[in-house]
């Protein structure tokens, strides 16, 4: 079952000195820890879908074909996503 919904936006503030400091909003994809994913490419087993095992700064992903465990940067995450599934499966 795909899980759609609007983007969580996150506050990040880009100068931090002075009384004007510049906030700029990053969109960030709603996932939870246990949903199943698309990536753009497919792992060298041949499988697109990924299981999310940790989430943070890092997101821990588990392929679904082979069982192989990676680590991706949050920012690595977003862009290897696959626009199709941005809001992912629910296991």
């Amino acid at each position: 079952m795909l899980m759609r919904g609007p983007p969580i936006e996150a506050k990040i503030i880009v100068s931090g000195g002075g009384y004007n400091p510049v906030v700029a909003y990053l969109e960030v994809t709603p996932v939870n820890v246990g949903q199943v994913v698309r990536l753009r490419k497919p792992h060298p087993c041949g499988s697109v879908t990924w299981e999310i095992r940790r989430l943070g700064a890092d997101v821990g992903l588990k392929c679904q074909g082979c069982g192989r465990i990676v680590m991706l940067t949050r920012r690595e995450f977003e862009r290897r996503l696959d626009p199709k599934d941005k809001g992912g499966q629910t296991k």
